[in-house]
């Protein structure tokens, strides 16, 4: 009897460890090529305006115009001058209080931004507040005419906005998840709730995705966790029932 518990305990974890991994890496599949995408779209931008300056805030705006419908995480695109001034914004609705922003006074995006210019790539900074609204980090790609350095191109992602429309959907109602920056232990998001934080891990899936210079975790909880007990109960039952029923059939040919 002992052995069914186990059997059947192992076997029905077995089974929802395997349904969770199925989620999370066709998740992690599909936001991995999505995140690189914005990552990608956000260098190209930095060499084509390094290949060809842009002439003015127009200039800048049909070029950004460009790429943000391809990569609707970004809840903005700027660019910083060589002194870490915004010089031109796109949308302007959404950087109405960024207009003239020294990026010296703010220190999150300036580590990330000095990172880009040393490494020639994009780097992504830790979580703050956006200014276009939310919560969310800052991506800058490095802006080069040749060996010198222009500026930087910055691209605001809303992490809540990334959670909730493109996150979510992957995992379906069944399924709560985390995402967690490894470079500092911090958590981005979270849709779990306290109870669900209060629960054992052993059925939690996770993968890594990896953001510019950084790599974020997500933790994949599941809503509901699988029911062991009512199989395992179920189980025993039936072994009862099948022990009573031999038990029976040797008494009636001890009597025959």
């Amino acid at each position: 009897m002992a052995l069914t518990v186990r059997y059947m305990k192992g076997a029905v974890r077995n089974a929802f460890v395997l349904r969770s991994a199925g989620v999370s890496q066709l998740a992690q599949a599909n936001l991995q090529e999505f995140l690189d995408r914005h990552t990608r779209d956000l260098g190209d931008l930095a060499q084509n305006l390094g290949e060809a300056p842009p002439n003015g805030q127009r200039d800048f705006e049909d070029r950004a115009a460009r790429v943000l419908p391809e990569n609707p995480a970004f809840a903005a695109l700027n660019f910083f001058n060589r002194d870490f001034i915004l010089t031109w914004g796109f949308p302007y609705a959404a950087n109405r209080t960024a207009e003239g922003l020294n990026l010296k006074t703010h220190f999150a995006g300036l580590a990330a931004a000095r990172r880009a210019i040393e490494r020639h790539g994009p780097a992504a900074s830790g979580l703050v507040d956006l200014l276009q609204g939310e919560s969310g980090v800052l991506l800058y790609a490095p802006v080069f005419e040749g060996d010198t350095w222009r500026g930087l191109i910055e691209g605001a992602l809303q992490i809540p906005r990334l959670a909730a429309r493109f996150i979510a959907p992957l995992f379906g109602p069944r399924f709560r998840f985390m995402i967690i920056d490894e470079r500092r232990g911090e958590e981005l998001y979270s849709n779990m709730r306290e109870v669900d934080h209060a629960r054992t891990p052993a059925y939690d899936a996770y993968f890594t995705l990896n953001v510019a210079d950084r790599i974020w975790w997500v933790v994949l909880h599941p809503v509901s966790p699988p029911p062991t007990l009512a199989l395992v109960v179920g189980a025993l039952m039936v072994e009862l029932a099948v022990g009573a029923g031999v038990l029976i059939l040797a008494g009636r040919r001890k009597w025959d």
